[in-house]
């Protein structure tokens, strides 16, 4: 599918539906070994869709953005261009905030890139580690950008950005 039409997107009920098959073929299997939705868990934390189909795709897709075969868009038709996305367009998508946290679970360049989807995803960042009650160390390992040089700086953002209240910004 994404070698005929690299710009495609493949919708989670396809996603569905091929874990499913697999397990029919293989009954030992498990479909949540393959696919699990993004869903929200009993403490109200977005967690991120996820399983070995999903990785593969995210893994291919990413890929062929390096390769600049395929263009870096959401399924709006906006680009990932953080220039073209406004605080509001990342408020009132958590997918687009999603994509946008879970591409800065695995990436740590370009750094610019980084930063600003650093900002964009503040709030949820900052919302999640509150909530989460995690260790810094764990969010370092969570966020590899932060153990890169000028990764210091992407902590000083968030404690600029209007948006989130400093007390909730990384209590000790």
């Amino acid at each position: 599918m994404i070698k005929d039409n690299p710009d495609t997107r493949i919708p989670k009920e396809k996603f569905i539906r091929l874990s499913n098959e697999i397990c029919g073929i293989f009954p030992t299997e498990q479909p949540e070994t393959y696919y699990v939705p993004a869903y929200r868990d009993s403490r109200g934390k977005p967690i991120s869709a996820h399983g070995k189909l999903y990785d593969r795709y995210v893994n291919t897709r990413v890929k062929y953005q390096k390769l600049e075969l395929i263009s870096k868009s959401s399924r709006k038709n906006k680009d990932l261009n953080p220039d073209n996305v406004t605080n509001n367009d990342v408020n009132e998508d958590e997918e687009l905030v999603q994509e946008f946290m879970n591409w800065l679970k695995h990436n740590v360049d370009p750094f610019h890139k980084v930063v600003d989807y650093w900002r964009l995803t503040s709030k949820s960042r900052l919302k999640a580690f509150s909530n989460d009650n995690i260790e810094i160390y764990q969010y370092y390992d969570l966020y590899p950008s932060l153990k890169q040089p000028l990764g210091y700086s992407l902590l000083t953002t968030d404690f600029e950005l209007p948006t989130v209240s400093r007390e909730s910004q990384f209590t000790v």
